[in-house]
């Protein structure tokens, strides 16, 4: 009895033990030095996002520097866009996107287009003229037709 008991208090322990390796976790934050990584996400003002058939599309604008639009006695700022597109598998395909320096940047939508496509859209200022840009967005490349309001 004495030396089931024992065996049971080791076997338990010994099970314990594996437990906390097996299972447990290190939850330190790391600082991340990456000055680009660190800019884009603290300066992210909106996303969207719309998955199609064969791919997942994020949109994110980010904000410039105060000025950077140029306007006189203004600190209006531009913002980049970053289209990211990924397969859905296992080890998908992906590719980011930017547009940079974009003044005025207003009406986005993403809009289902066949299986491997997104038709992404918004309009934005230019030489104080208000002008869309619709884009066909694919996993390889994107398709950008422009027009004036």
């Amino acid at each position: 009895m004495k030396k089931q008991l024992i065996i049971n208090i080791l076997t338990t322990t010994l099970l314990l033990s594996m437990g906390k390796e097996l299972y447990s976790q290190d939850h330190n934050f790391k600082k991340v030095n990456d000055h680009h990584v660190s800019s884009i996400l603290n300066n992210i003002r909106k996303t969207y996002e719309l998955d199609a058939t064969n791919i997942f599309v994020r949109v994110y604008i980010v904000s410039n520097k105060s000025g950077s639009a140029k306007q006189p006695e203004s600190d209006e700022v531009t913002d980049n866009i970053y289209i990211a597109v990924s397969e859905f598998d296992e080890m998908p395909r992906q590719s980011l996107f930017v547009l940079k320096n974009i003044f005025g940047d207003t009406d986005f939508t993403l809009e289902k287009g066949s299986n491997d496509m997104v038709i992404f859209s918004f309009s934005y200022r230019k030489s104080g003229v208000r002008t869309k840009m619709t884009a066909e967005v694919k996993i390889d490349g994107i398709l950008v037709r422009k027009e004036i309001l």
